[in-house]
């Protein structure tokens, strides 16, 4: 994946749109860019087929689907709207095993207090598919093909597998969850996203 300076050995490609700052990461397979986005001849941009817009609360949503829209209109492409509920944040939410050990709880408690996380890991993925299909109007209006999707598991890694899977050519993804120094200019889901998908990525800032 070609990257964007100041990280080490990558070549940049950043234009602003509005209030936000997109940062477009080549993939190794595609020919390096220069110039920005508006500046570019279109016949020279990659040609994108699929979308795919990952979505969290924390990164502006809506701004992000508009701009993905704005994309999915100039190449005439299908858009998925996807988000992954975090194990992490799934554990916080629910700790219903938080306290002792397996061997501390008898088979019929352990059954039923998985059966309790299940009906509350259900509840939150349908309040996940509602909350994208509010978003998803937006894209619709516009005559726009959208889907949506919804796992639960590692973000990073789910999205790269999704869009790998679903055959996306470019993933548009916010800037969220930092976690040291190594991950101050990304967050740790789009730097995990922008090393390991095996298309191109366009960070939004």
């Amino acid at each position: 994946m070609i990257s964007v300076a100041p990280v080490a050995f990558f070549s940049s490609l950043s234009v602003r749109i509005n209030e936000l700052s997109p940062v477009l990461y080549m993939s190794e397979s595609s020919a390096p860019l220069s110039g920005s986005l508006g500046d570019r001849d279109r016949s020279k941009q990659p040609p994108y087929n699929k979308i795919l817009v990952a979505l969290d609360r924390s990164s502006q949503p809506e701004a992000i689907v508009e701009m993905a829209s704005n994309l999915s209109q100039k190449h005439h492409t299908i858009m998925m709207l996807f988000h992954c509920l975090s194990w992490e944040e799934e554990e916080k939410a629910n700790p219903l095993i938080g306290i002792g050990t397996l061997a501390d709880i008898n088979i019929y408690t352990y059954k039923k207090l998985q059966k309790l996380r299940h009906e509350s890991l259900q509840k939150d993925l349908e309040q996940v598919k509602q909350w994208l299909s509010h978003l998803s109007e937006q894209p619709i209006a516009k005559d726009i093909r959208v889907e949506i999707d919804c796992r639960v598991g590692s973000p990073g890694w789910s999205i790269c597998e999704r869009s790998k899977d679903w055959g996306a050519d470019l993933i548009v993804i916010g800037r969220r969850g930092h976690k040291g120094i190594s991950e101050l200019l990304l967050g740790s889901v789009s730097n995990y996203v922008v090393h390991h998908a095996t298309c191109n990525v366009l960070v939004v800032q």
